[in-house]
């Protein structure tokens, strides 16, 4: 019997017998998701943009009319009142949360965009990532600092791969990225450092560029503080 045939099988991860070419069962290979509602357990009904299990799908139109009479903000743990607005033409804007929440709304989305593309295209999670993150005191794998600014860091990882390696700040993780993640290029940026670290360029001016014309002298267009040949008012 070729490969991949349907035939009577026993599912590898929960020892159930189906009939099917894979060799775990549908509940195994895709396990449903729960439901979306706060506090359900139970899984979501089958179809394609299934939100709910078939019990809340069922009262959905019920549920939506409980919501549109709710006065109070939709977070949870929140008791303030919602937020009441009314448009230019008098018309009253439906809020469904508090003014602060309201105002948190955009930062919220947008967290949660950064979270779902982690996750799909690194496969991290957010538990993960926290994990990480607690792991390396909060701030960056090579230079020990944080972004400075409300960002979070970066997960770096392997380009060939595809392994994730550990997280980076703004500055570091470009940097491995212009070196093409190769190591002689960044030996060989750490030994022009060190060679120019002393006295800076043929150790004149504290380390500043000079760039002497065909006489030898700095350019005064250049308006560059530095002692060459001459002095440079």
């Amino acid at each position: 019997m070729a490969y991949g045939t349907p035939r009577d099988r026993e599912c590898i991860s929960c020892g159930a017998t189906f009939t099917g070419r894979y060799q775990k069962c549908d509940q195994c290979r895709r396990p449903p998701k729960p439901c979306v509602v706060p506090g359900c357990a139970n899984p979501k009904a089958p179809g394609q943009g299934s939100k709910s299990c078939q019990e809340h799908r069922d009262n959905a139109y019920q549920r939506k009319l409980e919501s549109l009479h709710r006065t109070v903000c939709f977070m949870p743990g929140c008791d303030e009142p919602k937020l009441v607005a009314y448009s230019p033409t008098g018309r009253r804007r439906p809020y469904r949360y508090c003014a602060r929440h309201s105002a948190e709304a955009l930062a919220r989305e947008r967290e949660q965009t950064t979270r779902r593309r982690r996750e799909r295209e690194l496969g991290i999670t957010h538990d993960q990532f926290l994990a990480m993150l607690a792991a390396q005191g909060g701030m960056c794998a090579i230079c020990g600092n944080g972004n400075g600014n409300s960002r979070q860091l970066s997960v770096d990882h392997d380009h060939a791969t595809g392994v994730v390696r550990a997280l980076l700040c703004d500055r570091c993780n470009p940097m491995l990225g212009y070196a093409r993640d190769s190591i002689p290029v960044l030996r060989a940026a750490i030994t022009y450092l060190e060679r120019h670290s002393q006295n800076g360029l043929n150790g004149t001016a504290k380390g500043r560029i000079v760039l002497p014309d065909s006489s030898g002298c700095v350019p005064r267009a250049f308006k560059i503080n530095a002692i060459c040949d001459g002095t440079i008012n």
